[in-house]
This record gives C-alpha cells, structure tokens and sequence, in this order.
C-alpha cells in the first residue's frame, strides 16, 4: 500500500509543478483581463482555477482507459475520472498549504511590522529560493510525506467503503 501511496504522491508532485508553472503563465493575461474587461477577467480565473481538477481527470481517464474500456457503464467512467481530478485538485492544495504551515514551523520567518500570513506562506515557495540552501529538500520531503499521507488514507477509505 505505501509504495502505491508514494507513487501517486510523486505524480501529484509532478503535476502541481505543471499545475504552478500553468498558473505562472497564465495569471499575467488574466490580470490583464480583469484590468480591462473584469466579468470576463474573473470568468477565466475562475476556468484557471478549475482547470487542475479538469486536467487530472483527463489524465485519470487516459490513463484508465483500457481497464474502463471493459466497463458497460459510461456515465460510471467519466463520473470516477471526474472525481480523481477532484481527488488531485483537492490533495494538491491541502498539501501544499499544510507543507507550507510546517516549513514556518521549521523555520519561522523574523516577524516585523509590516508582518502579514500570506507573505509569509508565499515566502516558503521553494521554486522561488535558491537551490543552494537546504530548505527546498526539506520542503520537497515534507510535501512527498504528506502527500503520501494523503494518498494512504484515501486508499484505505476506498477500500473500507
């Protein structure tokens, strides 16, 4: 089970980053967008947003499809592909706040003035650090374990259902 568990949070790893590098290239045009038409602005943030619970369904699917192929029940198919993207959207984020609250926990930032919570989990971002200190191993560590977590808890739910 926990090698299972790991696997999938490595993947869930590898397409946050896709998911971080996706969001990085898109929000400067929907800034714009909101800037300049903001109904329209806020309908694509809002299909940004959705669009990690749509893409992990797709992969889900694509990747089942052979085994699902077998299955008479359509609906059935699409409904499980549907909520493994839902799965992943919803791990992604519980993980990656939760890494963030425990790197502040590991190494709290100097709180001054101007001291504000967002900052400080926006600072714990490891893509935006040097690769040279040890905090992006921590964090990496950190996220897979949590991940992992995640993955063997939601597996072992399945199966008691």
């Amino acid at each position: 089970m926990m090698p299972t568990a790991l696997a999938s949070a490595g993947a869930l790893l590898v397409y946050a980053s896709l998911v971080s590098m996706f969001f990085a290239a898109v929000m400067p045009f929907v800034g714009e967008l909101i800037e300049k038409a903001p109904r329209l602005g806020w309908l694509a943030m809002l299909g940004v947003w959705l669009s990690p619970s749509l893409g992990a369904a797709g992969v889900h699917r694509t990747a089942h499809g052979i085994l699902d192929s077998m299955d008479t029940e359509r609906r059935a198919r699409n409904a499980a592909s549907l909520w493994a993207g839902f799965v992943a959207w919803v791990a992604i984020i519980f993980v990656s706040m939760t890494t963030s609250f425990v790197m502040l926990v590991i190494d709290p930032p100097p709180v001054d003035p101007d001291f504000t919570v967002i900052r400080a989990l926006a600072d714990v971002d490891f893509l935006h650090r040097g690769l040279s200190n040890w905090k992006p191993i921590v964090h990496l560590v950190v996220w897979i374990s949590i991940a992992t977590g995640v993955y063997s808890l939601e597996r072992a739910a399945r199966r008691d259902v």
